[in-house]
């Protein structure tokens, strides 16, 4: 890449950090992010910041996120197959991060227990990857209660056993707190006959799963949805943004 081009792009992403910064986004991720005890970043799903006008967003919130965290830039990895060799050379000469493959990359537990995985956008094959194979504590993702999307349940356990574990974890938790009775008001709700659920035929049941997943190494998650703002100009590239706290096994 062109050095004049390095300076355009560099003064493009300084205009993105400029915008993001007064953002409800920006604010309340901070607000989430600040508590937690991370010192590096491991962005995956990034696109291509050189190409794609949501990936130089996506790439000036993390440059922000991890200047309010005191992130320095050598502790921030990245990786994304959609990289050309203009971002490998702006991502690692211009903002000095490190660009390394999954394969480059391995932390150990200490590392991956201090480490906050971005990953905007992520496919689910992906998100189970990473939930597989380094078991993060913190993931700035898609929100995982949404991402079965149109599978049903049994498929999603079978493509996605650890994300699909996570997410019926984060689902019975949700029902338990709906079912807490509410307050006594000393009124009686009577449910008249003709609202009263009657048997359906011909409806699909999902079947019984068992969410066993083999070294399960989590006992709750917490899900924090991002705040969106409306009508910005970066359009979706934060859309189901949230952060992910899965609560590891206490120790014996």
């Amino acid at each position: 890449m062109e050095s004049t081009r390095f300076e355009s792009l560099a003064a493009k992403l300084q205009k993105h950090e400029q915008c993001v910064a007064q953002s409800d986004l920006y604010t309340h991720t901070v607000t989430l992010l600040r508590p937690l005890k991370f010192t590096m970043i491991r962005c995956l799903a990034l696109g291509s910041p050189t190409q794609e006008f949501q990936a130089l967003y996506q790439l000036a919130y993390l440059k922000l996120l991890a200047s309010s965290c005191n992130i320095e830039a050598k502790n921030i990895s990245c990786y994304d197959p959609a990289f050309l060799a203009e971002d490998t050379q702006f991502l690692a000469n211009a903002l000095g991060y490190v660009v390394e493959a999954p394969e480059e990359y391995c932390p150990g537990p200490e590392t991956t227990g201090s480490t906050l995985y971005y990953m905007p956008h992520a496919p689910r094959t992906l998100t189970e990857s990473v939930l597989a194979q380094h078991r993060p504590r913190w993931l700035l993702a898609n929100d995982f209660s949404v991402t079965m999307g149109t599978l049903t349940k049994a498929r999603f356990l079978q493509e996605c056993p650890t994300l699909a574990t996570l997410v019926h974890l984060f689902d019975q938790n949700t029902a338990q707190k709906l079912a807490e009775p509410a307050q006594e008001d000393g009124f009686v709700r009577v449910v008249s006959r003709k609202r009263r659920s009657r048997p359906r035929k011909n409806v699909y049941v999902e079947p019984e799963l068992e969410y066993d997943v083999p070294g399960k190494y989590f006992r709750d998650v917490h899900i924090s949805r991002i705040k969106a703002d409306a009508g910005a100009p970066w359009r979706d590239s934060f859309s189901d943004l949230a952060l992910n706290v899965v609560v590891p096994k206490e120790k014996k």
